[in-house]
């Protein structure tokens, strides 16, 4: 199985010191950096697992080739499924939670395949966190940070297994 692990930052400052570009230079010029990552991804014949957790949000100039060969791309958020989309999802849980407003006192985690809409796509894993009190902010960042390290190998296992299944109904 082939699989390539790109930091994003890292790619692109290696990519802006090749071209003697910064990778700050705003839309025009990170479109070109997209379809140099996109080919980097695909130069494999047949590439069979993207992972990416980048914060950064990938438009479907990204993610269209890439689904076109069934690549997968799966994405790591900090909260249950159709919660606290986007950035800051640990504080905003917790926020409410202390105003009451957390359903069930649970936050969570989840692995998902990655769409255009942030964090909307199919949850592959999902693991409910009990929020507590006393808690500190902080405290709960790192209570969930350990379980993202294992529910990350969970899910990326989960997506592999998954395209394995896929790939041999269609052989």
């Amino acid at each position: 199985m082939s699989s390539i692990f790109l930091s994003i930052i890292s790619f692109l400052e290696s990519l802006a010191s090749r071209l003697l570009l910064r990778y700050d230079l705003g839309v025009d010029s990170l479109q070109d950096t997209v379809l140099t990552l996109i080919c980097t991804i695909l130069r494999d014949t047949n590439p069979r697992f993207c992972d990416l957790g980048w914060m950064h949000v990938l438009s479907p100039k990204f993610l269209d080739p890439l689904a076109a060969k069934r690549v997968p791309v799966i994405n790591l958020h900090p909260a249950l499924p159709r919660q606290y989309d986007g950035i800051d999802a640990i504080k905003r849980a917790y926020d409410d939670y202390h105003r009451g407003k957390l359903e069930h006192d649970k936050t969570g985690i989840m692995i998902h395949y990655v769409i255009s809409e942030v964090d909307r796509g199919e949850p592959i894993v999902v693991r409910e966190i009990q929020c507590k009190t006393p808690e500190t902010l902080e405290e709960l960042k790192t209570r969930m940070h350990l379980e993202e390290n294992q529910l990350i190998i969970e899910g990326a296992a989960m997506a592999i297994s998954n395209l394995w299944k896929e790939r041999s109904k269609c052989s």
